[in-house]
């Protein structure tokens, strides 16, 4: 794939020693890549960073290659101050102040170690970039540390940012990486000087895109060569390529097609510093044009970066279309696009000696320059091209006749993508829609209509909402000149889904009686009815997502039966039912309803903690634990694991094992987004069972305390398994509801970068 790779140079060779360094750190159980690492202080150490690292002398570093009088810049310790600070903004004008008295050898400053060149040239940097400015006023921030690169993230915490302010942050932010990059660059003298660290950043942006060819892998073996792994792929360049400026991209693949496309958001002149080197010159000040050339050549270097590592690491990958774009205060402007092949790469240096603006031109990329800076250009290409997001990707499962073949079928537990569904109203929904245009203003002929539409039994809410809407038309409660409300009476007027919406506004108004009463009145019919009661081949089921069902599919499903799929509104209105009688102290009416939710949805979270409660309080202390151990056995997303543990952990303390129920609480708040972590610690406390910190496990401990009482370690290996299985086919099968929806878990419960720049890759419903 590409160009043989010969001896790595400069940036190459530091982003192979990082990326090993961050393998090797992943292997032995440390932070997955991507996760964003953050410190807390852990003494009395002044938290809002108001004071600046202390200066090193030279005299104590590793290498003395500094003179005795100067110091040496510990960026180490500026990272970790950062890292620790609720006000880091404050803390970098303590650093320029210190190294700016300590230049000028007076105040309190004076016998301190003069600074070294890597501490004037940082500071110079800070205060260039606008840190003591004040004609605008920047935002709060927050400095995080990606794993997967070792550099800095400025991350802003306030709603609004003024552009002024935006590029403040980026230039404050480049000025740090660029002083982490060059102190990092194999041979870096701790002792440069500032034109020597002058030309360095001109080495290290220009050497950028030289890590298409030294940063890989990225992918595992059996990621394939589908939308998945070319998607991991692509998704992995973009967080790990060691850049000054931070990267932001957007990207779409057609892996059938062989082909990608990016757009990148392009580095603005304005922050690229005020100094330049220039051959046989040396440190020059960077005028307007010279610092346009600048971020220009950056820019295109860029484009080179991402389509190379694209042909790198996705082989299945011919074409890669790219566009660089540049946003103001005012406008969005294209300032170069074109379609990249493989060839085009090939045997390519992208080392600093490449001039990028020929390269380009050569492989017949648009874009105009003005004495070497690109000026704006009409863009080619969209990412919603149809190129790239087929549309028949987002096609709704339930209404789909395509068949899967047999690797992606076992994966995801079904012969055809119709067996993926979740939606039972998406038929009605879909005849909704043609109805619509249908719709004239005879009754004759709307019946007509309706009756082409019935299913002669095959699906009995469809026929049943035909009948419902004719006789509204005969007797004149429907208007024939209304397609609007006769689509929506086909689509939701059952008397159940009207039911569940009187039934929760009288919850929300705290009349519980009464929301019961509306819910098992209409629910009684279609009880007594037994329209979705199971048989011998045949199991009614519903679904709260399209993760449930694959999971349903492969681990739950019996053989040689059906699963069809039951209404929602019947779930909801046995749910709402049981929980109206439990209130009102029914307990054994409560279980019965709340075990027909259970049974109908058999990975609903909400249901199975439903009949725990019910369980519970009819003094079955045993089947609730057993009900939450097997919602545990096949829990895979987040708020169900932690509510699943805290859960878990009341019932523990009831039986008297406080080990258990605290290793229940120390595997929740791993899961338990903030507010729900706040809401059940209230409900412990009232129990009389609030958590003690001291007395808090280690997750090692916690572990050990679960499996010997034998609480499920969720997600399973089991699950974890065929979770991954799911999400790869379902992708590489192109079925993106149900991949967005597996994407979206694996973003949620891992917080990788990675995998939220897949999900960020998955188009929505093109709009054309």
């Amino acid at each position: 794939m590409g160009a043989a790779k010969g001896p790595l140079s400069g940036l190459g060779r530091l982003v192979s020693a990082l990326a090993r360094r961050g393998r090797a750190a992943a292997e032995k159980g440390e932070q997955t890549a991507g996760e964003r690492v953050t410190a807390v202080p852990a003494d009395g150490t002044d938290e809002k960073g108001a004071g600046a690292p202390a200066a090193v002398p030279a005299e104590g570093a590793e290498t003395a290659d500094a003179t005795p009088s100067e110091s040496a810049l510990d960026m180490a310790a500026l990272v970790k101050g950062l890292l620790r600070s609720r006000e880091p903004l404050e803390l970098l004008r303590g650093f320029v102040t210190d190294v700016e008295g300590r230049a000028a050898g007076d105040g309190p400053q004076q016998d301190a170690h003069l600074p070294c060149g890597r501490e004037r040239h940082l500071a110079r940097r800070l205060r260039e970039a606008g840190l003591f400015d004040d004609d605008v006023e920047l935002p709060g921030l927050g400095v995080i540390q990606p794993r997967m690169t070792g550099l800095l993230y400025l991350r802003v915490t306030d709603r609004e940012l003024p552009y002024l302010a935006k590029l403040r942050v980026m230039a404050l932010e480049a000025a740090l990486n660029e002083a982490l990059l060059s102190q990092a660059m194999p041979g870096a003298d701790p002792a440069a000087g500032e034109r020597d660290l002058v030309r360095d950043e001109r080495l290290l942006r220009r050497s950028i895109a030289e890590q298409a060819r030294t940063l890989g892998p990225a992918t595992e073996p059996d990621d394939g060569c589908g939308e998945w792994g070319c998607r991991r792929a692509l998704a992995y360049g973009i967080e790990a390529f060691q850049l000054p400026f931070r990267l932001k991209a957007d990207f779409r693949v057609n892996a059938a097609a062989g082909a990608a496309a990016f757009e990148l958001a392009l580095v603005p002149p304005r922050v690229i510093p005020g100094e330049a080197w220039v051959d046989e010159l040396g440190v020059v000040a960077a005028t307007g044009q010279m610092r346009r050339q600048m971020a220009s050549d950056y820019n295109l270097r860029l484009g080179l970066l991402v389509a190379a590592w694209a042909f790198e690491e996705a082989p299945a990958l011919n074409e890669v279309w790219v566009a660089g774009t540049l946003d103001t205060a005012t406008s969005h402007e294209c300032l170069y696009w074109g379609r990249l092949t493989r060839s085009d790469l090939e045997g390519i240096d992208l080392g600093p000696g490449l001039d990028p603006a020929e390269a380009l031109r050569a492989m017949g990329v648009t874009m105009e320059l003005d004495d070497e800076a690109l000026l704006p250009v009409r863009q080619g290409f969209s990412l919603e091209d149809e190129l790239f997001c087929p549309p028949a990707r987002y096609d709704a499962p339930e209404t789909s006749d395509r068949e899967l073949p047999a690797e992606a079928a076992r994966a995801l537990g079904a012969s055809c993508v119709a067996d993926l569904g979740i939606d039972e109203a998406c038929r009605r929904t879909k005849a909704a829609d043609e109805l619509t245009r249908g719709i004239t203003g005879s009754t004759e002929g709307n019946v007509r209509l309706l009756m082409s539409l019935m299913t002669d039994g095959a699906d009995p809410a469809m026929d049943a909402a035909c009948r419902r809407v004719m006789e509204g038309l005969i007797e004149g409660t429907l208007p024939d000149d209304d397609p609007l409300a006769v689509a929506e009476e086909l689509a939701h007027g059952d008397a159940l889904s009207r039911a569940i919406e009187l039934g929760t506004s009288r919850m929300m108004a705290k009349d519980v009686a009464g929301a019961g009463r509306a819910v098992l009145d209409a629910l009684a019919p279609v009880e007594d009815a037994g329209t979705y009661a199971d048989g011998d081949d045949v199991a009614w089921r519903a679904f709260g997502s399209y993760v449930d069902r694959v999971l349903y599919n492969r681990l739950m499903a019996g053989t040689g039966t059906r699963t069809r799929l039951a209404p929602a509104a019947l779930y909801q209105a046995r749910l709402i039912a049981s929980q109206t009688e439990l209130i009102q102290g029914n307990a054994e009416s409560a279980r019965g309803l709340a075990a027909g939710a259970a049974h109908l949805a058999p990975l609903s979270a909400e249901a199975a903690l439903q009949l725990s409660n019910c369980l519970s309080a009819l003094g079955d202390n045993d089947g609730a634990t057993e009900t939450v151990r097997r919602m545990l056995a096949y829990a895979h997303d987040p708020e169900a694991i932690g509510m699943g543990y805290i859960r878990m952990a009341q019932l523990q303390w009831e039986r008297d094992r406080p080990r258990v129920a605290r290793a229940c609480l120390q595997r929740a708040r791993e899961y338990v987004p903030g507010p729900l972590w706040a809401a059940g610690m209230q409900v412990m406390a009232i129990m009389g069972h609030a958590l003690d910190p001291e007395g808090e496990p280690t997750a090692e401990e916690a572990r050990a305390a679960l499996l010997e009482a034998d609480v499920p370690l969720a997600p399973t290996e089991r699950v974890s398994e065929v979770f991954f299985e799911g999400l790869r086919a379902s992708l590489d099968q192109e079925i993106f509801p149900v991949a967005r929806d597996f994407m979206s878990n694996l973003g949620t419960m891992s917080r990788d970068d990675v995998y939220f720049g897949i999900l960020r890759s998955l188009e929505d419903a093109p709009d054309r």
